[in-house]
């Protein structure tokens, strides 16, 4: 088994994720009459604030779920996130009400939610109740060195780390220097 021992050794550690998220007011429904949507984004908002406090960047869908069980129809529910404008809840694939954001190590981002009845909500959902959650779904990228640069393939090229393609056996003990492989997912190679 042959080992390189490289000149400018650096030292990695796996990034650390850690994402705090402040919440505001309960995110429901009950004993509101169907209204505009004029009147229904001038509501009081569930505002909450989701902070990065640790070395990765983290890139996160945000979604809506239910947590109700007799519920009022998703049909007449009205959802504004921010200044964007209103959705019906039952439009949103999973409840998604926001994709791709992006939270660098040591930023904050927040956000406000509004919700409200449509103006054609039938009398059959009236009694009818709903309390939703926000869920952040995402992953952490960019990890970082303890010297503070990326590891990418260039960085790993620029250390004279081989770079192989393919899928190694890994049922096998490695015996010569093979260097790592490189692979795509869903976040590049």
């Amino acid at each position: 088994m042959k080992v390189n021992i490289l000149d400018n050794t650096e030292s990695y550690t796996s990034g650390i994720l850690d994402i705090t998220v402040e919440e505001g007011t309960a995110l429901t429904l009950s004993n509101t009459l169907p209204m505009i949507d004029e009147e229904g984004g001038k509501l009081t908002h569930y505002t909450f604030k989701i902070t990065n406090t640790g070395n990765l960047t983290y890139t996160f869908d945000l979604k809506l779920l239910s947590t109700t069980s007799n519920q009022i129809n998703p049909t007449y529910i009205k959802v504004k996130l921010d200044d964007n404008s209103p959705v019906v809840l039952s439009s949103l694939s999973e409840g998604l009400i926001a994709s791709d954001l992006t939270l660098k190590p040591e930023e904050s981002i927040t956000m406000s939610v509004r919700m409200w009845l449509s103006i054609d909500t039938p009398n059959t959902e009236i009694g009818k109740n709903f309390s939703a959650k926000i869920v952040t779904d995402g992953v952490g990228s960019e990890y970082m060195s303890s010297a503070g640069f990326r590891l990418t393939l260039d960085k790993f090229k620029e250390l004279g780390v081989t770079i192989n393609d393919g899928t190694p056996d890994f049922n096998q003990v490695a015996t010569i220097d093979e260097g790592i492989y490189a692979a795509e997912d869903d976040l590049g190679t």
